[in-house]
């Protein structure tokens, strides 16, 4: 049996405080680290005028894509040349176009370059040998064959850009179909004696001026070991001799060319590529450089970003390396290697 209260014995409730009822006993709040927060009395605040806020930093301008060439000399008709080079051996539309021999090009962005210049590069051609596999691929450091729509350009392409910087590597420029030789009185043919590494024409030329204390007009690389330095004066023949250690350095006693091949050497592999790509010397509509220039403006390139010279591992890159060795554990053990 359950007891009851008389009713006349219960107490009448309370009625609860808006505070009560939100759980708050004072006026004092508490932020959510437990911190008292502290009310500021703006009656009692002496007025001391609109806060001044410091002025906004100027926007960084934009960095320019566009420069605007002299003069407008490109029109649409002279992408379409008709002048045949009589030095040409091909019967193609090849000889409407005029070569010149580009090395130690880091990357693959001709038309870009030549364009930031005020050119236009229709084509170029890599020659696909041991060397481009080798170490080319592999370095991003090519030499390559660059067609253009005239000869103008084509000796304004080795008026500017012989010699000048891209990418932290100086340009070497020559014709495409005219040999130029290494000046004999001034020059050596250089053979690497130390294996392991393949070295650049760049870091073979700092190498030179900073080790043998020499003046270099120009560094040609033709395959993994050999190449060759053209010096500012001829004195600094022997005074490279004397302190190299690294490279056994002959005097050349013949004519040596400084391109790596010319248009003739590999005319055979670009008329067969043409025949399977009838299309490559044509104008293309769609070409944004062409539209650039045709409009009298060139892109922008930004040069002064430093680029390191470092040379490159002979044999496989490390990561082809790795896959390698990831291929060979799960064949043997049937597990991925880390």
């Amino acid at each position: 049996m359950v007891k009851t209260r008389p009713f006349s014995s219960l107490q009448p409730a309370q009625e609860s405080t808006d505070d009560e009822e939100a759980g708050y006993e004072t006026d004092e709040y508490f932020d959510e680290q437990g911190r008292k927060v502290v009310e500021i009395d703006y009656s009692k605040v002496d007025y001391v005028g609109p806060i001044v806020r410091p002025p906004r930093p100027p926007k960084k301008k934009r960095r320019q894509r566009n420069v605007a060439l002299d003069e407008i000399r490109y029109t649409m008709d002279d992408m379409t040349p008709i002048i045949r080079d009589p030095r040409c051996n091909s019967n193609t539309d090849l000889a409407c176009f005029w070569p010149v021999y580009v090395g130690n090009f880091k990357d693959t962005s001709v038309s870009q370059y030549f364009a930031s210049r005020g050119l236009y590069v229709r084509w170029w051609y890599h020659r696909k040998d041991e060397y481009y596999r080798e170490f080319q691929c592999k370095a991003q450091i090519f030499d390559m064959l660059v067609y253009f729509v005239s000869e103008r350009d084509a000796k304004l392409a080795i008026e500017r850009c012989h010699r000048d910087t891209h990418r932290g590597y100086t340009l070497n420029v020559f014709p495409g179909r005219e040999p130029v030789y290494f000046k004999e009185d001034r020059s050596v043919y250089a053979e690497k004696m130390k294996s392991g590494r393949i070295f650049s024409e760049q870091f073979f030329e700092k190498h030179a001026k900073f080790i043998c204390k020499v003046k270099v007009n120009c560094v040609v690389k033709f395959d993994m070991k050999h190449g060759a330095l053209e010096f500012e004066r001829p004195e600094d023949v022997l005074k490279a001799q004397k302190k190299e250690r690294m490279w056994k350095y002959a005097p050349i006693t013949w004519k040596l060319q400084k391109q790596r091949f010319l248009e003739n050497d590999v005319l055979n592999q670009i008329e067969a590529f043409l025949v399977e790509n009838p299309d490559t010397l044509k104008v293309k509509r769609n070409d944004k450089y062409m539209k650039l220039l045709l409009n009298g403006f060139r892109p922008f390139i930004d040069e002064g970003r430093q680029y390191r010279v470092v040379p490159l591992r002979q044999g496989p890159s490390k990561k082809t390396q790795m896959k390698l060795f990831q291929k060979k554990m799960k064949r043997k053990y049937g597990m991925d290697a880390k």
